[in-house]
């Protein structure tokens, strides 16, 4: 999946903000609070690796409770059956989801 594909992907109310950094193959959405009431969660921005060509490498979610979001990915066909980890940094600390895409 290409970065800009996946960064359209998001309805715009729950989009803040794109920073985008393609010399360093990275790019990074920061979410509004609106995105919590859809996936009943506390997410604050996405981290996107990119390969050489644009197309997502992995993604790295950052937010206080990634469950429901986990959920969506493991059941969303571009990462089906790939690796989704989902990591408690520290208790009450923000948590982190990364999943590998095609």
């Amino acid at each position: 999946m290409q970065v800009e594909d996946f960064i359209n992907n998001f309805p715009q109310e729950y989009v803040e903000s794109v920073e985008k950094n393609y010399e360093n193959k990275k790019a990074r959405i920061i979410f509004t609070s609106n995105i919590n009431n859809k996936y009943n969660g506390h997410i604050f921005h996405v981290i996107m690796i990119l390969n050489d060509d644009l197309s997502i490498q992995g993604l790295g979610f950052m937010g206080m409770d990634l469950r429901p979001l986990q959920e969506y990915i493991n059941n969303y066909n571009i990462f089906e059956g790939l690796p989704c980890h989902f990591v408690v940094i520290m208790d009450g600390f923000p948590q982190h989801l990364s999943a590998v895409a095609r």
